[in-house]
């Protein structure tokens, strides 16, 4: 176990205080260990209750029969359908093996020296940050506002972070960030010249998600061009084991992450 630079932003004092050494967090955790525990329940796994639709094992069952054919790297049918389905133009998407690999890719992409994390979150975050040796700066929410993004949070923004990541709806609480202080974060982060990465992997599951659809955030990659939007069909589909995401971006930001994968 090595450290590296770490740093907590203090919501109520309003200042950032000189990083110091401290322990790398625990390695990234990804669902229960049932593979080495007698697991009958894992409670650390949010999946869609319905459980997985039909139509789509169907199609899972007959993908098999391509299992001796390589996949297209080009992903030209998947773009079209997302194209068709979601009026997503095809260089401004990417695919791969679930959001795990996507966060990976996108931080390889960008090689931030600084990052901002809001937590608690999800762990993978962190070890995709630590893969570049990157500092990081750790905004921890309080309990008693329910884990909730604030405008208090914002000052640190200014410190310029190269990267900041957002998850939307927060792991593990659920609730949605406010589309006002979810604004402002974007507006801040663009002003002060920071990448978001936003994981939505539980959007489709989320109390916004039926006022305000995925047509419609996916707009957001046209006004912020610093933007990458990660989502995963593993929660809304209830497929962990099959590995499966994309990320949403402009062009050039994409060109770039595809030579990643």
């Amino acid at each position: 176990m090595g450290t590296v630079p770490l740093c907590t932003f203090h919501v109520q004092s309003g200042t950032v205080p000189n990083c110091t050494s401290a322990p790398l967090f625990a390695p990234m955790t990804h669902g229960g260990d049932i593979y080495r525990n007698k697991v009958h329940m894992d409670f650390s796994v949010n999946l869609n209750p319905m459980g997985t639709p039909a139509e789509v094992t169907r199609a899972m069952e007959a993908a098999l029969q391509r299992s001796g054919v390589y996949p297209d790297t080009k992903q030209e049918a998947l773009k079209e359908a997302m194209k068709v389905n979601f009026g997503v133009e095809p260089e401004t998407i990417t695919f791969g093996s679930g959001a795990s690999e996507l966060i990976m890719a996108v931080v390889r992409a960008l090689n931030p020296k600084t990052a901002l994390v809001f937590e608690p979150t999800f762990t993978g975050y962190t070890h995709a940050l630590e893969s570049v040796n990157c500092s990081i700066h750790r905004v921890i929410l309080k309990e008693s506002e329910g884990f909730h993004l604030t405008r208090a949070h914002f000052e640190v923004i200014k410190s310029r972070p190269e990267v900041i990541f957002i998850c939307d709806p927060v792991n593990p609480t659920g609730f949605n960030i406010d589309l006002d202080v979810f604004g402002a974060i974007l507006k801040s982060a663009k002003e002060n010249g920071s990448k978001v990465i936003l994981d939505e992997s539980f959007y489709a599951l989320s109390d916004r998600a039926l006022t305000v659809d995925e047509k419609k955030r996916n707009e957001l990659i046209k006004a912020y061009d610093n933007l990458y939007i990660i989502r995963s069909f593993t929660k809304l589909l209830a497929i962990p084991g099959i590995r499966a995401g994309y990320v949403l971006s402009a062009p050039k930001n994409i060109e770039a992450l595809s030579k990643q994968l």
